[in-house]
């Protein structure tokens, strides 16, 4: 994430935390459960860093996880 300036390990509790995030969103994308978030458009205006480095954290966590196994 040098890119973006910001170091995904250095949080344990940021980790864990979007771990259980993306678990809860691959479980709302198998089911189709659809979600709405009403503040998605003011989000993605006041922080555009997090949606172009969304994909790359999903790889980087992904990629981490199957080294674990």
């Amino acid at each position: 994430m040098e890119k973006y300036h910001f170091d995904l390990w250095q949080s344990k509790e940021f980790y864990d935390n979007i771990l259980i995030h993306i678990e809860y969103m691959m479980r709302r994308q198998e089911t189709g459960y659809e979600v709405k978030n009403p503040i998605l458009n003011d989000v993605k205006k006041q922080y555009p860093y997090v949606f172009h480095g969304r994909l790359s954290w999903v790889r980087c966590i992904c990629g981490s996880l199957l080294h674990d196994e």
